[in-house]
């Protein structure tokens, strides 16, 4: 069976912004993600499609910089750009996204951290990395 199919964990490039399509007020996010490549230290780019609730939560729950896994298939689709040249686009359609890692955007200081295995690090270190701000030289971008 052929099957066209995409999974990747990357970081994004932008803050998601919520749009909604006109003729059926539908909730749509249109964004990034870079994707380290593992052959040399630059990054691949790969433009994504969030629709409904994976579109809100995105919006709601991630920033530019935050960590993600999706898995999705790929389209692709022209437009008429502003200079009546008509350019050509592959997406990603994302079906399925996971929040990996912890989001700089709406952080309470007073959430309690979840209990940890005892052979994993200790309450208070993994308070410290939960607080610890991104390094802009982590992100490929």
């Amino acid at each position: 069976m052929i099957r066209n199919a995409v999974r990747l964990i990357g970081r994004l490039t932008a803050e998601p912004e919520l749009k909604y399509t006109t003729n059926n007020n539908t909730a749509v996010c249109n964004t990034v993600l870079a994707v380290n490549n593992s052959y040399n230290n630059d990054a691949d780019y790969f433009h994504l499609v969030f629709w409904e609730s994976k579109a809100t939560n995105l919006c709601k729950y991630k920033t530019k910089g935050d960590l993600i896994a999706v898995t999705g298939y790929l389209k692709t689709r022209s437009y008429i750009d502003s200079k009546n040249i008509v350019r050509n686009i592959v997406e990603i359609i994302v079906t399925e996204v996971d929040f990996l890692g912890f989001t700089k955007k709406g952080i309470d200081k007073e959430e309690l951290m979840p209990q940890l295995d005892p052979d994993h690090k200790s309450q208070e270190e993994y308070q410290m990395i939960h607080d610890a701000p991104c390094n802009e030289e982590d992100l490929p971008f």
